[in-house]
């Protein structure tokens, strides 16, 4: 788990790093008083999280409203439309009043979005949906091949990284669905293909 999150970590540094430059990240993290580099990158995907849900709880709804469903849209629309600005970064601008060319964006974990979106109803029952979504999700997955568990194993590490992150329609998550989606569909039909060879050579031989 340990090396997990650091794996994590530093590829949100490199990432982020790409992003707003080497200097601006190391600069964030310096203000929040943590190390420079993926150690400090680490630490503040683990700290960042619940910081901004506390903060998130207390600015909405008294100076945010709540936002009805488009926390969770904005990642998707931006994908179609670029002057919709992504979730976390609108959580860095809107509720925390930085910049977030400097500072990146803010996570307000699962919990965070889905207050911020529908209040501590919302939270309940997002997280049920999640938990009964999940359990359904098993058999349906270990029915549907290598790709279909993969998928579920997809699925599983969003809500793991939820807990200190957010959940939203990113489009690599997308993109990634689709791929496994397309690669379990051959994987299916090539399964049939055989099963139907199979039975037409046990008639041949029964024929014989």
């Amino acid at each position: 788990l340990a090396a997990g999150i650091t794996v994590a970590g530093s590829v949100g540094y490199f990432r982020a790093a790409t992003e707003i430059g080497s200097g601006s990240l190391d600069q964030s993290l310096l203000e929040r008083d943590l190390p420079s580099g993926p150690i400090g990158q680490t630490l503040s995907n683990l700290a960042t999280g619940p910081w901004v849900l506390s903060t998130t709880i207390h600015s909405v709804p008294d100076r945010i409203s709540f936002q009805r469903g488009m926390f969770f849209l904005r990642d998707g629309l931006n994908l179609w439309d670029s002057s919709v600005i992504r979730s976390d970064r609108w959580i860095t601008e809107s509720i925390l009043g930085r910049d977030p060319s400097i500072n990146g964006g803010m996570p307000p974990t699962a919990v965070g979005g889905l207050y911020l979106d529908f209040g501590y109803a919302g939270v309940v029952i997002g997280m049920f949906l999640a938990g009964v979504l999940t359990v359904w999700l098993y058999p349906v997955a270990s029915r549907r091949g290598v790709a279909g568990r993969l998928q579920y194993c997809l699925w599983c590490s969003y809500l793991l990284t939820s807990l200190y992150s957010y959940f939203s329609l990113k489009p690599a998550f997308i993109a990634s669905l689709a791929l496994l989606e397309v690669i379990a569909r051959f994987e299916r039909g090539g399964s049939r293909g055989n099963s139907n060879v199979d039975r037409i050579t046990r008639s041949r031989s029964e024929l014989v």
